[in-house]
């Protein structure tokens, strides 16, 4: 199979062979189906599916024993761009005007099935982007923060940003990136059900499966030069979506390990630390996706059914303020201290020190009386956004 973890490097007559497999799948798919984005979502997820059942963490320490993280993913990015250019070298020969003629026509109906030409062309983006995810899925393995399968936001993003799809072409206005009181995505998955999000994640998956489609096609429209652009493309792209896959699942497990120390204390300290975090990181009107990230981490820390979820979510806003005559109830330097330096994690999170997270968390240290260094947290900013 070709993908980064083949135990064999695969060449040219072998990637070929492979596109040809997807050639007579996208050959019992429908036109519409095509057009519409659905194939995204409905094929190359449940192919995820199956790959990720052997792609685990022990097959990557087998495969390249004694090799630190980024020297792994070094190589299968390597391997995985090899492989896109392959395919693009194989089918790009076989792609035609007249393909392009049928995908913008007004023939394109759901109930014809596609022609040879573009069942050429959607083989071609098949197997790139059936690559694509298995990449991206094997760095979030390698950096030991697989990807939810059943919640694949975060795999979306990544694509959605390697293509320059805005949020709200995306449908990042369906899903939300957070509301005033709690993360959006933890009311939708522990109050509402997974409904909400299933829906919106759909959707993102069918903007991303049009995009992919239409630049598949617009890349084969000079059929003179469809090989050379095929063959540039596959490769660069390949390489961007694993640079954004590598960037994200690295400051992820970076966020991880900082918290790992105090992960009994976040239990114990439930809504208050929730109540603090958020306070923290919307004290400047604004959630950015790290934050919103690590706020995730910690609810899954305090526990998804923990009455603290609820507690915190029965909030219309969280002020600073709020949070504060809380956490003077609290006892125990012990789980103070902890909740001061998931605040400090929250601070620092997205690599910038906002003026109101600095006098934030001032007002913590000293009531905990830990030190506070302010360029020193500006240095640890920095260095967690590199």
């Amino acid at each position: 199979m070709a993908n980064p973890g083949d135990t064999e490097p695969l060449g040219r007559r072998e990637v070929q062979e492979q596109v040809q497999e997807l050639v007579r799948l996208a050959k019992g798919m429908s036109q519409d189906e095509i057009k519409k984005g659905e194939w995204f979502g409905n094929l190359l997820l449940k192919m995820l599916r199956s790959y990720a059942k052997e792609a685990n963490a022990d097959f990557f320490r087998k495969k390249y024993p004694g090799i630190p993280r980024d020297g792994v993913a070094d190589r299968i990015i390597a391997l995985a761009k090899k492989y896109a250019a392959l395919a693009g070298s194989a089918s790009g020969a076989v792609a035609s005007a007249a393909a392009v003629a049928t995908v913008g026509s007004a023939g394109l109906s759901a109930a014809v099935t596609i022609p040879a030409a573009l069942a050429s062309i959607c083989g071609e983006m098949f197997y790139v982007t059936r690559l694509q995810m298995r990449l991206v899925y094997d760095l979030s393995v390698i950096y030991g923060k697989p990807f939810d399968l059943e919640d694949p936001e975060e795999l979306y993003e990544v694509f959605q940003i390697a293509l320059g799809i805005k949020s709200s072409e995306g449908g990042g206005n369906v899903i939300g990136k957070a509301v005033p009181e709690v993360s959006r995505r933890v009311l939708q998955k522990t109050l509402t059900g997974r409904g909400v999000q299933k829906t919106a994640i759909k959707y993102l998956g069918r903007k991303i499966g049009q995009h992919i489609t239409q630049r598949a096609v617009i890349k084969v429209a000079v059929p003179v030069i469809a090989v050379a652009t095929s063959t540039a493309w596959n490769y660069y792209l390949t390489g961007v979506i694993a640079d954004g896959a590598r960037a994200l699942v690295r400051h992820s497990a970076a966020v991880h390990d900082l918290l790992r120390p105090y992960a009994s204390q976040v239990q114990e300290g439930g809504a208050v630390l929730l109540l603090g975090v958020w306070a923290m990181i919307s004290c400047d009107r604004k959630v950015v996706r790290e934050e919103q990230a690590l706020f995730d981490e910690l609810c899954k820390l305090v526990g998804r059914d923990d009455p603290a979820i609820r507690e915190v979510a029965s909030y219309t806003t969280v002020s600073p303020e709020v949070f504060l005559q809380r956490f003077h109830h609290l006892r125990g330097p012990g789980i103070r201290k902890a909740i001061y330096e998931c605040l400090r994690i929250a601070a620092i999170v997205d690599g910038v020190l906002a003026p109101p997270e600095l006098d934030f968390l001032r007002n913590v240290a000293d009531l905990t009386g830990q030190p506070f260094d302010a360029a020193e947290l500006v240095k640890q900013a920095k260095q967690l956004r590199a």
